[in-house]
């Protein structure tokens, strides 16, 4: 199942378009997690610097849009591909940053979901940015909304 997915693939997958869209690749991906590698947030380009800076509490929109990605892949209906359903972020809970600002990373950022439970209105996933030392980490709720 894991295969490496580029922006384009990643666009058809989510409601973001354009700058809107943090994640550049889904490095690898199962049933149990994704990883996924961000837009650069030292990019002076980045759509969400502030102030001359990225906050670390976009780290739960990066994960956001992995989480959605990842339940695109699992089978809930991709933006792109003519279906009626949008997955929103409706929560984040137990978060904890472990820093201020996601551009002061001198690597890639990485993002790593994981599933709690999921259902055909919604899901709960965990998440850790990046994954291997995390500065962010916490759970995601998100609604799937159908027209």
């Amino acid at each position: 199942m894991s295969q490496r997915i580029d922006r384009a693939g990643i666009l058809q997958l989510i409601a973001q378009q354009g700058l809107a869209c943090l994640l550049e690749e889904v490095l690898e991906w199962d049933e149990q997690r994704l990883l996924a590698r961000g837009v650069d947030p030292r990019a002076s380009s980045h759509p969400l610097h502030a102030h001359g800076r990225l906050g670390s509490a976009l780290a739960i929109e990066y994960a956001a849009q992995a989480a959605c990605a990842h339940g695109a892949l699992l089978g809930a209906t991709a933006p792109g591909s003519g279906g009626a359903a949008v997955t929103l972020l409706a929560s984040a809970r137990s978060v904890l940053l472990d820093t201020t600002r996601l551009d002061t990373a001198t690597d890639p950022l990485l993002i790593e979901v994981r599933p709690l439970h999921a259902t055909a209105a919604g899901a709960l996933y965990e998440f850790r940015v990046p994954p291997d030392a995390p500065v962010a980490r916490g759970r995601l709720g998100l609604l799937v909304v159908r027209a």
